[in-house]
Parts: structure tokens; sequence; C-alpha cells
């Protein structure tokens, strides 16, 4: 009923697809076994539905019916950074350096992949939109106070909510901005001058 030719590219589109099935197949019978380290946690999921979270040890899943979240990392992490400026009470620009540690909630670490994309974004981003906040409550002198410290790590903490703890959350440099910088030296200057101008006028 069909030209020879056309019968052939049927049979080679057949045994194509069936070769890319059995290699898919292969591969994901052979992916569904996974190490998972003592500071890991994996989720596997359920035709895109969360089923459970493995623990430790020698693990698998259900080959072509499940898939591997990615290794949820239990351990405390730590970052750096200086990105945004920020007033204070006593209206000086600075821009804190500021240090992180935290880590995902031990008790449900699964959320930390099924309720956000990104776990590490939302901390740091939770840091920095808290970082204004404290810095208009707090003057130049304290930003980098226990006080300043407890309440920064407060709002951060309220913002990452159940999905993780802020261990600690700290200014550990002012960063003053140029501009706020010039202002200082001039303040000291005018200090300065009104101070010997006192001493001026005792002498006399």
């Amino acid at each position: 009923l069909f030209p020879g030719w056309f019968g052939f590219l049927m049979f080679a589109a057949l045994l194509a697809l069936g070769v890319a099935f059995w290699l898919f197949a292969t591969y994901d019978i052979w992916r569904s076994f996974q190490l998972v380290g003592e500071w890991q946690r994996l989720n596997v999921y359920r035709r895109g539905k969360f089923k459970r979270c493995l623990k430790k040890g020698f693990v698998r899943k259900r080959p072509l019916f499940e898939s591997w979240g990615k290794p949820i990392d239990l351990r405390i992490r730590i970052a750096r950074w200086q990105r945004n400026l920020v007033v204070t009470a006593d209206d000086y620009v600075a821009n804190p350096e500021m240090a992180i540690r935290y880590q995902v909630n031990q008790e449900e670490p699964w959320k930390s992949e099924t309720e956000l994309e990104d776990f590490d974004e939302l901390v740091l981003t939770s840091a920095e939109t808290s970082m204004p906040t404290v810095g208009s409550e707090f003057t130049l002198r304290d930003i980098q106070s226990e006080k300043a410290e407890a309440r920064l790590k407060e709002l951060c903490q309220g913002k990452v909510g159940t999905l993780g703890t802020v261990l600690l959350l700290s200014v550990t440099d002012t960063g003053i901005a140029p501009e706020t910088q010039a202002a200082l030296n001039a303040r000291a200057t005018l200090r300065a001058q009104a101070e010997g101008l006192l001493e001026a006028a005792e002498l006399e």
C-alpha cells in the first residue's frame, strides 16, 4: 500500500524511538540509586508531587515514576557581602559590610526546596532588606552594637520564617560612604577649630 521507502522510514523512526526509550529507561534505572551524606537530605517526587525526604545512606527511588530533587545541605552556611546604602538615624549614608551564618530547618529540611526556588537567595535578600530598617533606628556609632545586631537578626528571621534559622547576622564594617566621610571630616575640623578658639580665649 505504501512505497518501500516510506515503510523503511517508519521502521527506522520506530527503531530510533525504541532505542531512545531504552537508553532513557536504562539511565533512569541507573540513577535511581543515590548515596546521601550525613549532612544531606534528598527529596523524592512522584509525577512532580513531593512524596518523601530521604536521610543519610544508600537510597533509591522508583525508576520512571519518581524523580530526585537537589541535595539539601544541612550544614551551616556563611556569607559576607556589601551591597546596599542605608541612611542612619543621625542622617549619615553608610554602606555596611554584613556577615551571616544560617542553615535550613533541621526538622523540616524538605521545605527549603518544596516551598521556594532558592533558599540562599531568600536568606540573603531578607538580610539586605532588613538593613535599611536597622539603619534608620540606629546611629552611625551604634549600627555595629549588640542591640543593632539582635534587631537585624530578628527582622531577617521573621522574613525567613520556619524555612531556616539565622544563627548570626551582624555588621562587620560600617562602610562609610565618601560623602559621609567628608561630612565627618568637616565636623571634626569645626570641632577642633572651636576647641582652639576656646583655649585661646582662656589664655587671654
